[in-house]
This record gives C-alpha cells, sequence and structure tokens, in this order.
C-alpha cells in the first residue's frame, strides 16, 4: 500500500504479463479479436455482382470505434496514484496511443481504477473524456480499457444518414456491450430517426396486407416511429462463433409486420496455420501492414440464415470459405475459396413482383495479387515527430494489382449463371505525409473484363455482366485535410449503361499521427458513413515526457 507522485510511464502489453509475473497463456488466451467471417456478405463474394447491387456495398460501415483492445502500447501520466493490493486508483489520469510531443491524442480518465482479477487486468475510468490536438474534447461516459476486453470500445453519441430504412438523418446511442459468463455479448444501439420525426411520415414501410416483396410507400406516422433499435449478439456458443445482428425500424406496433430483419452467422474453424515475420514481437493476434512478411492459411465452415435483408425475403444455408493470404517484401496475395448451398425466398431479377424459392449451391475462387514494380520509399528516411498527418511512412510505389475471379450458381429450377471475372491495372502512391501542401498522392485505375453465362432468378445475386474501370483518387490538400473519389465507368458497349459512372464515393479525411476521421457519401445509395480510427505505435520507441 502506498501512492507515487508526479507519475509518468508506459503500459505495454505485451509485456504486462511479466510486469506482473502473470502466466502469459492465461493473460492472452482472449486477447485478440474472434476471426470475424461474414458467411452473407463475403467479399470475395460481392466483388461478383453489379454495381447496381444493394449487396455490392454491404460492406460499408458507419459506426465510431474506438479500438482501444487493437492499441498494445500507451503512455500515462498522473499527479498521483494511490496502491492497494491488486489494485490502484487515481483521480485524473491521462493516456495516449501517440509516442511523441506534441500529443495529438489524449484520453482523461476520471475516477480511474485499475483491478487485477483473476490474472486479467481491467482497467476502468467512471468519466473518460477525449482530447484531440488539445484543441476539442469529446465526453464518452465510462469506458474500459481491459487487457482482455476484446470488444471495441464506442462512442457514446453518432449520427448517419440513410434512406431505405431510416428516411434519412438519424442520431444513434451506443452502450456498453452486456455479457454472460464472458462467452456472450450483446450490444443494443437504439437510434432517434430526426430526418423521419421531422417530415412526419415515413417512405420505409410497405403497405399493410401487401405482399412481402412489394414496394415501400409513404405512410403517416406517430411518436412510436421516431425510434429504431440494432442488437448484435456475438460471442462463443458451444464452441462455435456466433453473430445475430438484428434491426427493428420502428416501435410502433401497428408497422411491426414490416419492421424486423436479422441475419445470423454460425462459423467453426477446421484448420489453421499462420507464419509471421515482423519488427513487433509477441504480436500475435492480427495481420496487418506492420508485419514484413506474413503467411495465413485457413479454412472455415459456417451456417448462416437471413430474414427481411435487402432482395432476400428468407434463407439459410451453409458455406465452406478456405483462404490464403502472404505478402512480402514486393508481393502481396489474397487468395479464397468458397463453396455454398442453401434454400432462398427473394426477389426475381426479371419482376421484381415475383417471390422466388429455390435451393441453389455453388461455388467462386478469387485469386488477387498486388505486385510492387517500383519502390519511391527513401530507405534513409526514419519515422519521427516531424510525421504529424500520418501513423507511419506511407508505402509509396508503382503497383500492378491484378484480379482473376470465377462464380457459378445452379438453382433447383434448372436455371444456372457462371462469371469470369479478370482485371489488371496500376495504382500509384507518392508522398509522405510529412509536408503541409500536396505531400500525398494516390491513383488507382484497374479495368475489369467480364464473361458472363446466364443468369440468376434471384435479384439479390445476378452477377455483372457489365466490364467497367475501377478508379480511386486521394490527394492531401493542406495539412491533415485529404479528399478523395472513387467509382466504376461502365465500358460494355451493349450495355443500356454504357458510359455511366456508378458506384460513386466521395470522402473527405482528417489524417493525423495518433488518429484519423474520415467522412464517406455514397452517392448513388443516398448514405453517409462515419469512420474513426486511432493507431498503434507498439514498435516505436516513446518520448520519456508527456505534454
Amino acid at each position: 500500500k502506498g501512492f507515487i507522485d508526479n507519475v509518468f510511464g508506459i503500459l505495454d502489453r505485451n509485456t504486462i504479463y511479466k510486469d506482473f509475473d502473470f502466466n502469459k497463456n492465461t493473460l492472452t488466451k482472449n486477447s485478440c479479436l474472434q476471426k470475424d467471417i461474414s458467411l452473407i456478405d463475403n467479399p470475395a463474394e460481392l466483388g461478383l455482382l453489379g454495381s447496381n447491387n444493394k449487396r455490392f456495398n454491404n460492406d460499408s460501415k458507419n459506426n465510431i470505434k474506438l479500438n482501444f483492445s487493437d492499441v498494445k502500447k500507451w503512455k500515462f501520466k498522473t499527479k498521483k496514484i494511490v496502491l492497494e493490493k491488486d489494485k490502484w486508483n487515481s483521480d485524473m489520469i491521462d493516456f495516449s496511443n501517440d509516442p511523441f510531443n506534441k500529443t495529438q491524442f489524449i484520453i482523461r480518465s476520471k475516477n480511474f481504477v485499475g483491478e487485477i482479477i483473476e490474472n486479467d487486468i481491467n482497467l476502468t475510468s467512471k468519466s473518460t473524456l477525449i482530447k484531440f490536438d488539445n484543441k476539442f474534447t469529446v465526453p464518452i461516459g465510462t469506458k474500459k480499457l481491459s487487457e482482455g476486453d476484446k470488444e471495441k470500445q464506442l462512442l457514446k453519441w453518432g449520427f448517419g444518414y440513410q434512406n431505405d430504412y431510416r428516411d434519412g438523418v438519424y442520431i444513434l446511442r451506443n452502450f456498453e456491450t452486456l455479457k454472460y459468463k464472458d462467452k456472450l455479448g450483446l450490444d443494443l444501439k437504439p437510434y432517434f430517426l430526426v430526418q423521419r420525426a421531422i417530415q412526419g411520415d415515413s417512405d420505409s414501410f410497405r403497405a399493410e396486407d401487401s405482399e412481402v416483396i412489394s414496394k415501400k410507400v409513404k405512410k403517416e406516422i406517430d411518436f412510436l416511429d421516431y425510434f429504431a433499435l440494432n442488437s448484435i449478439l456475438k460471442g462463443d456458443f458451444l464452441n462455435w462463433n456466433l453473430n445475430i445482428n438484428s434491426d427493428i425500424k420502428t416501435f410502433n406496433y401497428q408497422n411491426f409486420y414490416d419492421a424486423f430483419s436479422f441475419d445470423l452467422n454460425l462459423s467453426k474453424n477446421i484448420y489453421s496455420y499462420s507464419n509471421y515475420i515482423s519488427n513487433e514481437k509477441d504480436n500475435i493476434c492480427k495481420i496487418n501492414n506492420n508485419f514484413n512478411y506474413f503467411m495465413d492459411k485457413s479454412l472455415d465452415f459456417g451456417i448462416y440464415s437471413l430474414f427481411e435483408k435487402e432482395d432476400i425475403y428468407f434463407a439459410y444455408g451453409g458455406k465452406l470459405i478456405s483462404q490464403y493470404k502472404s505478402k512480402s517484401k514486393q508481393l502481396l496475395r489474397d487468395y479464397t475459396f468458397i463453396l455454398d448451398i442453401g434454400e432462398y425466398q427473394g426477389k426475381g431479377l426479371s419482376n421484381n413482383a415475383d417471390l422466388f424459392s429455390l435451393s441453389r449451391y455453388g461455388a467462386n475462387i478469387t485469386l488477387n495479387n498486388d505486385i510492387k514494380l517500383i519502390n519511391f520509399i527513401d530507405n534513409n528516411l526514419n519515422y519521427n515527430s516531424t510525421f504529424k498527418y500520418t501513423s507511419k511512412i506511407p508505402n509509396q510505389g508503382l503497383f500492378l494489382k491484378t484480379k482473376i475471379a470465377y462464380g457459378w450458381y445452379e438453382y433447383s429450377n434448372s436455371e444456372s449463371q457462371s462469371i469470369y471475372s479478370i482485371s489488371s491495372g496500376p495504382s500509384f502512391i507518392y508522398g509522405n505525409l510529412k509536408n503541409n501542401l500536396f505531400d500525398y498522392t494516390e491513383i488507382s485505375i484497374l479495368p475489369e473484363f467480364i464473361s458472363k453465362n446466364g443468369s440468376s432468378p434471384f435479384k439479390f445475386d445476378d452477377f455483372n455482366n457489365d466490364s467497367r474501370i475501377k478508379f480511386l483518387v486521394k490527394q492531401q490538400l493542406i495539412g491533415p485535410f485529404i479528399i478523395g473519389f472513387e467509382g466504376e465507368y461502365n465500358i460494355n458497349a451493349d450495355s443500356s449503361n454504357y458510359g455511366e459512372v456508378s458506384n460513386r464515393k466521395l470522402f473527405g479525411q482528417l489524417s493525423r499521427r495518433a488518429y484519423s476521421l474520415k467522412l464517406i457519401f455514397d452517392e448513388d445509395d443516398k448514405m453517409i458513413f462515419l469512420g474513426f480510427e486511432i493507431f498503434d505505435f507498439n514498435n516505436i520507441k516513446f518520448n520519456k515526457q508527456f505534454r
């Protein structure tokens, strides 16, 4: 027992088990995030769909997340720490992931308590503020920075724009995860639908007693229609990885006939192998750009089900997913092979008023290769405090991106479809994001040539029939401000959409050394996504000061 005045220190999650003489396996057995496997909307499958398919953009996110559990090293300072057996506390303590000064990102915790419970480090703050560059402060409420906590921490409040189900602008409220025996967690996220409330009507519901796939109609609403709820139940269920994502788009019981949707994923790893060569010792959790070389192989089996999602009314089935990823000095490879069989009810391709119920089975394979042709990085350049706008030296160079993909589905009505896709094109990245003006440029041009046979009876999984050119442009303007645009240009002369640009996204980014804030506007779907990220500097020596 006792106290320490005027404390500065480094909390290193890779070595803390040694500091407290804990058993390493006990401490780290749950320190990595569970592997997320998207069974319904696997990126390899979505890439074969047309740009106008709703499922094509299902990888977009609009949650603001603070990934405390991904940051392995924190510096901290406080005027006083009071020590007890297996417990310490402070009236106010500052944490930061930024190794340099001036510190750009600070978590200020009031009534902070650290406890050792069953060889686990639990760090809790009753009142928490985030300070951005000592200029802006945002309260985020009670927070945990626990060593064994796998949940990604959320800001308490957020906002967004989604037209199909939320009628436009909304405000959301995040709550701490409700846990059951450290195996299952329930996230509840209520929404207040601002634009729906102001308009006094909604375009998100079909007419009562109409067919389940009927078009939405304009409806008058009452007070209970102003609110919606999203819930996610996830965790370990009988040694399977469980994820159930459900939505309630109104609390008005009169509209419950068209208010519910869900998708369920139940997956299990059958085989996995990983090999890493890295400057980061003891980092066993995830593949990222900090690894110099890695190889990762996995085979997973999953069971899925969904109800009222996009153009699918109801579905269930199973998938076998094999993945291979590797990175060397000049080559990044990402290969995926998927086998799928399921039962589906969904909107017809040719007539949206028809509801088809069919069995479906098929497979797809995707081979992605990124080859670095020319290296623009100055090998004499060291990362230091002069880099104010990036968490690492950008991977500058001229790259050749290639992708070969094949997909095939058979349906119980004897229809079938298949697709061959080949794409290859350059990507150019230049600039260090070190200077204030025009010090970062990224341009990517990727022509994709398509050969398709047959078509799907369903709308939700019909393969793309149009060759296209995918392009991306990003440019630093001044200081931390980066703007960008991406889209797809249709080059199929026989298509009614020939010459059009689809899947258009505009984005602006505030890029800092310790954190990044990105705002994305999806022009086609009229949606706004807000993303927030903090960075890990695990392999960088921290300054022995905090200011």
